[in-house]
């Protein structure tokens, strides 16, 4: 298990850094890439290697820079040995007003949500070895949220290249997707609005899920299911039924 390697983008906080958690627990060296929270990832990379030394390793790296991915990607093997598994879980998450939008803010997050994850799937294709692709999406990946028009449109994007990276990249490399509900928001409008006590409530399940189901989740994709390749798990509590 030793041998076993993590790359998560955003793996700092939030969902990021509970899978990047579920991982290391089963075994996995992790490398827990950030763009500005740095000292919420060295303290994350910090506490796992109190767990396990030289097991948790903390990146920085700006995924709209997408000149720079290789390296990175480069950077990251050298780190810990080839990866076994890379989750894109790293993204922009911000209202956008149509009226206003600008192709500088357009570029950024289809760079960042869409881009870097298919340029890094791309390195992953060049070990040649077998290993796993995880997507995070958004159960907004099918119906567009409202006011988030930059956002749900390179989800929707994303959740393609997933099923069309599986196409690309068999037999070697599995590529899925986890889609998750109401979990994390942001403190802003969407997390009052999603998060209020009537919204959860009116769920089949009646509770928001935890960062820990998105992360069983990945595992299972990683670990548990040789034989699932260009597949999207929705974890939503059954909030996309309606």
């Amino acid at each position: 298990m030793d041998s076993k390697v993590l790359l998560i983008t955003g793996g700092a906080k939030r969902i990021g850094v509970e899978i990047a958690k579920k991982f290391h627990d089963e075994g996995f060296k992790v490398i827990l890439s950030f763009q500005s929270s740095s000292a919420e990832a060295t303290e994350a990379a910090s506490r796992l290697n109190k767990l396990r030394k030289n097991s948790a390793v903390a990146k920085k790296i700006n995924l709209s820079d997408l000149d720079s991915l290789n390296l990175f990607f480069r950077e990251c093997q050298e780190t810990f040995g080839p990866l076994t598994c890379l989750i894109n879980n790293a993204s922009v998450f911000a209202p956008t007003d149509l009226k206003n939008i600008s192709a500088t803010e357009i570029k950024r997050t289809f760079d960042i949500n869409l881009i870097a994850p298919i340029l890094l799937s791309k390195n992953m294709a060049s070990q040649k070895e077998k290993s796993s692709i995880i997507n995070i999406l958004d159960i907004f990946s099918v119906k567009p949220l409202a006011n988030y028009f930059s956002y749900t449109i390179s989800k929707a994007g994303l959740r393609m290249a997933t099923k069309a990276l599986a196409k690309e990249l068999g037999p070697n490399i599995r590529v899925n997707g986890v889609s998750p509900g109401i979990i994390i928001y942001p403190e802003d409008d969407i997390n009052k609005k999603f998060m209020s006590v009537d919204a959860v409530q009116g769920l089949p399940l009646e509770k928001k899920g935890e960062p820990s189901d998105i992360a069983s989740a990945c595992y299972f994709l990683a670990e548990s299911a040789p034989f699932i390749t260009g597949e999207i798990v929705t974890v939503d509590g059954g909030q996309s039924l309606s």
